[in-house]
């Protein structure tokens, strides 16, 4: 038995100092994965390819799929219809281009890897990046595990999708649009939108200098939520301990239940345009700077209505005059 605990440390210690070595390595220009494959350990040394497939008008497509895993999506506006990709060679991309509809696909190798030096190697990032030239409304379902999805100056709707990779938005026109993600974050900027849904888990999710004309709605656990110089007909969030700011935005019907987060709303407009419905078990309650304990409730002949509801957390609410 005691010689059993020794090969098992002595394995323990080749192991770490294996590892240490592919750092090293990594870091003075490899790209190291140790991964399992076939019930095996085995070790790769990764040798990144690229490619650029251009298309003529006549190849023109006006609806994008995209299914990735770990790879970084980036769709943005250009002078022609392309696709630019930068993989490992076992994660070329499978690309259809018919009817007007892209379709990418990245299978990537059979195997888990449990231990990843690239991240050491900046220049070493997978990607494909979308241009297109289209004016109107391009339908998207792009999905990424780990992957940044990033969409810029495109007018579009449909779904963008990733577990623990960022989503940014940033200008363009977009129609109903769905994000989800785990653990990233969530930052769209000058858009505007008929209607954004977000269901997130612990990222972050962050609405900057944008016009939403029906409902901004976002389902989250632990990410705090964000929502500044912007205007939106429906606000509503539903979380666990998340908090929610709002700051110098115009919002007609605002509807929030958290748990244990705070709430503080400065928003554009008049008290007496609004109705409120306020409740707080344990946090205080101030509105444009008198304070009441616990509930506060008030109708107005307005159409506008503000309820807020949370457990511990504080509900702060400010009109700009």
């Amino acid at each position: 038995m005691k010689g059993a605990k020794i090969w098992l440390i002595i394995a323990a210690i080749m192991m770490v100092v294996g590892l240490a070595l592919a750092a090293i390595g990594t870091a003075k220009g490899g790209s190291w994965r140790f991964k399992i494959k076939n019930f095996k350990m085995v070790t790769t040394d990764d040798n990144y390819v690229t490619d650029t497939i251009k298309y003529n008008d006549s190849e023109a497509f006006k609806k994008i799929i995209v299914d990735s895993q770990t790879i970084d999506i980036n769709i943005q506006k250009g002078d022609s219809y392309s696709v630019t990709y930068f993989v490992p060679e076992d994660s070329i991309p499978e690309i259809n281009n018919k009817n007007g509809v892209l379709d990418i696909n990245t299978t990537e190798d059979d195997g888990f890897t449990f231990f990843d030096f690239s991240f050491l190697k900046s220049d070493k990032n997978p990607y494909i990046t979308i241009t297109t030239p289209y004016a109107d409304t391009t339908d998207f379902k792009v999905k990424s595990s780990t992957g940044d999805i990033t969409v810029t100056d495109l007018d579009f709707e449909g779904l963008l999708k990733s577990s623990t990779g960022d989503i940014k938005i940033d200008n363009g026109s977009l129609g109903y649009v769905d994000i989800t993600t785990s653990t990233g974050d969530i930052i769209v900027n000058g858009i505007t939108s008929v209607s954004i849904n977000v269901d997130t888990s612990t990222g972050e999710t962050k609405l900057t200098n944008s016009t939403v004309s029906e409902k901004f709605y976002v389902e989250s656990s632990t990410g705090d939520i964000d929502f500044i110089n912007g205007s939106v007909s429906r606000f509503e969030v539903a979380g666990s301990t998340s908090d929610v700011t709002v700051n110098n935005s115009k919002i007609d019907s605002v509807n929030i239940a958290v748990s244990t987060g705070e709430v503080t709303l400065g928003l554009k407009g008049d008290e007496s345009d609004y109705s409120f419905d306020l409740h707080s078990s344990t946090g205080d309650i101030e509105l444009n700077n008198a304070e009441f304990e616990k509930n506060y409730k008030k109708d107005t002949s307005g159409s506008n209505s503000i309820y807020v509801k949370t457990s511990t957390g504080d509900i702060d609410i400010d009109f700009a005059k």
